[in-house]
């Protein structure tokens, strides 16, 4: 009866989750407003509406007139949006029949209000100039901006006559600080522009500064450096943190008191790893109690591709660990026996302590025979009982499910690499540790269809971790596989590391940054040449680019064309073995794209940026934006290229978004699941070391806000 009884209220929800989904039940903007006058190019103006509807702001061009001239054309791109309420975008784009002229007042005539202006490319925003919004990094010797004019349904323009010249001034003082004239760098049909680039190079550590391109506007502002790429890396770090299962987010670790603790026990029914083959009697069906972990994007479930997270923060840890301190990222390290925090300072940096809490979900789900369950979940989904409370009042019963060989032989290698870190720290909890990993191999080391990336980390660490020569032996057999394998899997997709045979680096590059063991001088040779042809591949790869993109493949997965992370994570390594500039270089210039750096001139991660995103798929900031305070920050979202799943009574837009470009095909709001959703391996993981290093491993001091007078 109980299962009778939870299928109907399921079903109720449901029908609640259709109405709450359509739009026409939304909070929305109240009236239409002109927000700002802007510019595309030297002739092109914009007028940028905020308003309920789509079709609201008129496009008829006799209603148009510039100092009583009429517009040679008139395009648009009207976009959703949701800031403190659901409403569109209007951009409006104006090509006039001559140049816009410094200095001059202008009064612009509108079917919805007029409006004055004085024109000075100093002082007006140019939706064409894309940069990093948040910090370039101050390790990087080659910074850009791109320029890139688009005007909706007109398409991509080129620049008409010379190139313009362009200045780098500082806000504060006005002084310039560098000067140029726009390169070419030609068409791009993933973004459906023509791109222009300035070279930032010579800007140093420092700002806010802006881009002044003679004649057409200016740029957001932004900083390279110091607390602008030290703010940027305390906000994609946390993005872990507010994404952590059975803990609560409350001050001081978080801006507010968002919730109390959420899915603390589940029930242990052991059924396949698919959400639907879940079924719980609450009546019979053990309890186990659970900390630990991550939700996964809009989502309560743990799965065991999070066990990806872990691993990369003690690869990071163990690549650059003087980049990493305690206290670095405000997080809670201390705890009770219930998992409360108490405080924070245990004197371990604040990566391990995550890595920690990561793994500690698969500790709880292992059984005493070894054997790791491969997580919890449950039939559907929260955002199905109503979009208007946190997580921690998800009403229904979450399960586990069965020991799988692919989870158990992640866990071993990720228990080994936690043993091994945590151990000057926590001697004991590193020999639990230990006994984890050997138990779960024990139970799934000899099994048949063992993947060669569990096989492969197992070895590495617990090598590392032991000293165990027969270890080494066989991680001396498998080495020569490796250089191969990688490069053909590496492009692969990230959330498959549980059950395919994807590999990353931080499967094996412990092995080339440790001196506690021996090394065999074939299985150095075979990693570095793994590592250094997939960082020179990804090179090239970014330099086929106009705009600093990793891939020319738009749509290989959700979220490979803003997996800029992953992209980089090589080059890193390379840079790591080798200290060779182009390599910071090239890291630096793939994570500024997801800056601000992109076609759109969207911040794809929340909390940063001037013009970010606001509507990710993720359930506790739909609360959050009700109660004033914006979206959970540290949300990577997998952004344009891929428009498979948007679901019933997702908004339109204009253009139509199947008709865009790969690398515009996107809109703001949680019903594109394949563009506002993420995941924890690639979305949050990466980015949030990567930016770290790219910081140079600074920790923010929040008291000093950048950009404090000038964000909205």
């Amino acid at each position: 009866m109980k299962r009778i009884a939870t299928f109907l209220l399921l079903s109720s929800l449901l029908l609640t989750a259709a109405a709450q989904r359509r739009p026409e039940n939304w909070p929305k903007i109240e009236k239409l407003a002109l927000e700002e006058i802007r510019t595309a190019s030297d002739n092109i103006l914009v007028a940028f509406f905020l308003g309920p509807d789509m079709n609201k702001v008129s496009t008829n061009i006799s209603e148009w007139s510039l100092n009583g001239k009429p517009a040679i054309s008139i395009d648009r791109w009207i976009t959703p949006t949701w800031r403190d309420s659901f409403g569109f975008e209007h951009h409006i784009y104006l090509k006039l029949d001559e140049k816009l002229v410094q200095g001059k007042e202008y009064l612009l005539k509108t079917p919805h209000g007029d409006t004055t202006f004085i024109f000075n490319s100093r002082e007006i925003f140019s939706e064409s100039i894309k940069t990093n919004q948040s910090g370039y990094s101050a390790l990087a010797q080659k910074r850009f901006a791109n320029f890139a004019i688009w005007t909706g349904t007109g398409g991509g323009q080129k620049i008409e006559g010379d190139l313009p010249e362009y200045e780098v001034f500082e806000i504060e003082t006005g002084k310039i600080i560098t000067q140029g004239v726009l390169t070419e760098l030609g068409a791009n049909e993933n973004s459906g522009d023509f791109v222009y680039q300035t070279d930032l190079s010579a800007v140093p550590e420092g700002g806010p500064y802006m881009i002044e391109i003679k004649g057409y506007g200016r740029s957001y502002p932004f900083g390279v450096g110091g607390v602008y790429s030290q703010r940027l890396a305390y906000i994609s770090f946390r993005g872990l943190l507010h994404h952590r299962c059975g803990m609560e987010q409350k001050q001081p670790y978080f801006d507010h008191d968002i919730r109390c603790k959420c899915h603390t026990q589940v029930y242990d029914v052991k059924v396949a790893t698919r959400p639907e083959f879940i079924n719980i009697d609450i009546s019979t069906d053990p309890v186990i109690k659970t900390y630990g972990g991550y939700h996964d994007a809009g989502d309560a479930d743990r799965r065991d591709h999070h066990m990806i997270a872990p691993m990369v923060l003690l690869t990071y840890f163990d690549m650059f660990p003087n980049y990493f301190s305690d206290n670095q990222f405000n997080i809670p390290d201390i705890f009770d026996e219930n998992m409360n925090p108490t405080g924070q300072g245990n004197g371990i940096p604040d990566i391990v302590d995550e890595a920690e809490w990561g793994t500690l979900i698969w500790e709880i789900l292992q059984e005493p025979n070894g054997g790791v369950k491969a997580g919890t979940e449950k039939v559907g989904y929260f955002e199905d009982s109503g979009w208007e409370a946190t997580l921690d009042k998800d009403p229904d019963p979450y399960g586990t499910f069965r020991i799988e060989n692919h989870s158990t032989t992640l866990a071993a290698g990720l228990f080994a690499h936690l043993a091994r870190v945590i151990k000057p720290y926590k001697p004991e909890r590193a020999a639990v540790l230990q006994d984890r990993a050997e138990r779960a191999w024990t139970y799934a080391g000899d099994s048949e269809n063992v993947y060669i990336g569990h096989k492969l980390n197992f070895l590495v660490q617990y090598y590392l971790l032991t000293g165990d020569q027969a270890t080494h032996n066989e991680l001396i057999k498998l080495a020569p596989e490796i250089p191969g394998f990688y490069k053909e899997n590496h492009q692969g997709n990230p959330r498959r590391v549980h059950d395919t045979n994807v590999l990353l680096g931080a499967h094996f590059f412990s092995y080339l940054v440790q001196d506690d063991r021996p090394r065999d001088p074939s299985v150095v040779q075979y990693f570095e040449e793994a590592i250094s042809s997939v960082a020179d591949w990804r090179i090239k790869e970014l330099e086929k680019n106009p705009w600093p993109n990793g891939t020319s493949e738009p749509n290989r997965w959700w979220g490979s064309q803003t997996a800029q992370g992953q992209y980089a994570d090589p080059i890193l390594m390379q840079w790591r073995l080798t200290g060779e500039q182009k390599y910071i270089d090239a890291a630096s210039q793939l994570m500024d794209y997801n800056q601000g750096l992109n076609p759109i001139g969207k911040c794809y991660l929340t909390g940063s940026g001037f013009d970010r995103v606001t509507d990710p798929l993720n359930h506790d900031s739909y609360v959050r934006k009700l109660r004033g305070w914006g979206p959970n920050p540290g949300i990577q979202i997998f952004g344009p290229g891929n428009i498979a799943q948007l679901l019933e009574g997702a908004p339109a837009m204009i253009p139509a978004l199947e008709t865009l470009p790969a690398q515009r095909q996107w809109f703001d709001n949680r019903l594109n699941v394949s563009g506002s959703e993420y995941t924890i391996p690639e979305s949050i993981t990466f980015p949030s070391v990567i930016y770290t290093i790219l910081s140079g491993g600074k920790t923010w001091d929040r008291k000093t806000i950048p950009f404090d007078s000038l964000e909205d």
